[in-house]
């Protein structure tokens, strides 16, 4: 069953880890980090359906 994931930190480490074995099991990725550059690699290499943006997390104002 495929699912949608969201996951913030997508930039790097755990986060971006996940995004790529989520994607490659089939999985729909929502993603937000604060790393522009790698925020647009991200995009460029998944495309359409996954979805990412530079979002800093702890700024509720961003969240919004």
């Amino acid at each position: 069953m495929r699912k949608t994931i969201l996951i913030t930190g997508v930039t790097s480490g755990i986060g971006l880890g996940l995004a790529k074995e989520f994607t490659k099991q089939g999985h729909t990725v929502i993603g937000c980090g604060r790393r522009r550059e790698i925020i647009n690699v991200l995009q460029r290499e998944f495309g359409s359906p996954h979805m990412f943006s530079v979002i800093d997390v702890s700024d509720d104002t961003q969240v919004r």
